[in-house]
């Protein structure tokens, strides 16, 4: 399974005299055509490129924002560190490694970086696709990421399928609601959702990810069996979903696909919204699309928030998607 870092960020401001370049300039989120986004807020900061997100401290000059010391998550969830706030305590220091970018040109929308190399920093890879970071002979262009406020969504299908490698443990707990993982058994979740502009959410989950759903809603791990069900997201929910829509970057986003992870999960998601469709396959989300599947694959909200019934419609309704998707 990939490992997520996160990035702290110590701003070090000279006085304007000296040319320092106002860090609000650089606030906000900023994602390239490639795998690249940069989230910075407030304190908190991170990077996202070819094959992992990363957390650094970084310096900001003039011209330059060097990005060093990486730094871990070390307890809690990623969406609890995609906070606004990040309290030292869920950090600890790594190496003294970092990347350094020329500044080459910023504006309200676009961000354009040349990576330079710095004797102050040991060079930071984590894998051989890493190699353009140090490569001063191309450059790198974020845009800044707004909320679209003219949004239009009709549907959406999101798939995740996982594999876990039996440990001989549970999860959960007591008689009725603990969940036995046999010792060397591969254990294969498969949940689908599709949820429309009228609210309605249809769910196909295999045994596994029913228990799953009915352990975490109901406490008990026989309280949903395999099939078809369908719901209705709430108000809020639903507002919710779709300001989640609104600021994921629809157009640029795309899942990972990292050779080096051959059990984590596999994600797909195929959306209509603004009067065309979308696809992205891959075994990791992006930064930028991070929340948006949590929403779904997480415990909350949709576990907890949703009550389900079994629906034979529910099934007539994945059969109709994927025949309109694949004309």
């Amino acid at each position: 399974m990939k490992i997520f870092l996160t990035i702290a960020l110590c701003v070090s401001l000279t006085s304007i005299a000296t040319g320092a370049r106002d860090a609000n300039t650089i606030l906000g989120f900023w994602v390239g055509n490639s795998s690249e986004s940069l989230r910075i807020v407030d304190t908190v900061a991170f990077f996202d490129f070819s094959t992992d997100w990363n957390v650094f401290n970084y310096t900001l000059r003039e011209d330059s924002l060097e990005l060093f010391t990486p730094r871990l998550i070390r307890g809690g969830s990623l969406a609890q560190s995609l906070s606004d706030t990040m309290s030292e305590d869920n950090l600890q220091p790594a190496d003294t490694i970092g990347v350094c970018f020329i500044i080459e040109h910023q504006n309200p929308d676009s961000l354009v970086l040349r990576p330079y190399r710095n004797s102050k920093w040991k060079q930071y890879r984590h894998a051989v696709e890493d190699g353009y970071l140090f490569d001063s002979t191309r450059t790198i262009t974020l845009y800044s990421i707004l909320k679209d406020t003219l949004f239009s969504f009709d549907r959406l299908l999101f798939c995740e399928h996982n594999r876990l490698q039996g440990t001989g443990g549970t999860i959960g707990s007591g008689n009725t609601g603990g969940i036995y993982l046999p010792q060397g058994k591969l254990i294969e979740r498969d949940l689908r959702i599709i949820i429309d502009s009228t609210k309605t959410m249809y769910l196909y989950g295999n045994k596994f990810a029913m228990q799953l759903w009915g352990l975490y809603k109901y406490g008990n791990k026989n309280a949903l069996k395999q099939g078809y069900y369908q719901g209705c997201l709430s108000d809020s929910l639903y507002r919710r979903f779709i300001d989640l829509l609104k600021t994921s970057s629809l157009d640029r986003m795309r899942f990972k696909k990292d050779t080096y992870d051959s059990t984590g999960p596999k994600y797909s998601l195929d959306i209509y919204y603004n009067g065309k469709y979308k696809r992205t396959e891959g075994t990791d989300s992006p930064l930028i699309g991070y929340r948006l599947v949590t929403f779904f694959s997480a415990i909350k909200p949709l576990v907890t928030e949703v009550p389900l019934v079994k629906s034979k419609t529910a099934k007539k309704m994945f059969e109709q998607f994927y025949k309109t998707r694949d004309k």
